[in-house]
């Protein structure tokens, strides 16, 4: 038995220890304690996460490979929905919420793994309006999200290669290489013996 209160041990850094206390309680995950003598531990602040019990500090919130968001006292980033992304490589890492996930732009799609994917060569995306804040059917607002999916670019079709930054149609997907597309930027081939940059008008 403990004769006096200088015979108690103070509470470790990561662990917490409420009064009368046998022994030291790790931090659970999603929490921290960055100083010795806590009672309590402290749930991450959003934009951070701690996958790991008896931690002293969260981290950044930016989800490894998959990318997310964290509200608050997270174990792990919740992943950014279909149509969004987290914009990693452009140093937007904390994400707190779900409307700081970046909508998926044209040219790739989000499938809802947290990152943006080029679409392969053949097919395109074309969303002009991603991002762009709407009425809910039920009320409030939301945003308009990017391309879930890549759509195959459609036989019959070109572009010329000589409009850089635009999409290329191609009738057996040949010279197909889209990563950006919108159909109206597109010249329509009458017969399949259109070379390439070529239009038939007849």
């Amino acid at each position: 038995n403990l004769a006096t209160a200088s015979d108690c041990t103070t509470c470790e850094i990561g662990h917490a220890c409420p009064a009368a206390s046998a022994s030291a309680t790790p931090c659970r995950p999603g929490s921290f304690a960055n100083t010795t003598g806590q009672a309590s531990c402290y749930d991450c602040e959003p934009g951070k996460s701690q996958a790991s019990e008896g931690q002293s500090e969260c981290t950044d919130c930016i989800g490894g490979a998959t990318g997310g968001f964290c509200t608050g006292g997270n174990t792990n980033p919740t992943t950014c929905p279909t149509g969004f992304f987290q914009a990693i490589y452009a140093h937007k890492p904390n994400l707190a919420t779900v409307d700081d996930c970046t909508a998926c732009p044209s040219g790739f799609y989000c499938p809802g793994t947290g990152v943006s994917i080029e679409c392969a060569p053949g097919t395109y995306s074309d969303v002009s309006d991603a991002g762009v804040w709407r009425s809910k059917s039920g009320g409030g607002v939301e945003r308009t999200p990017g391309a879930a999916v890549c759509s195959d670019c459609t036989p019959g079709k070109f572009l010329d290669e000589a409009m850089p930054g635009r999409s290329i149609y191609s009738y057996d997907k040949e010279y197909a290489g889209c990563n950006q597309s919108d159909a109206s930027d597109c010249f329509t081939n009458a017969t399949a013996g259109c070379c390439k940059n070529e239009i038939d008008n007849g």
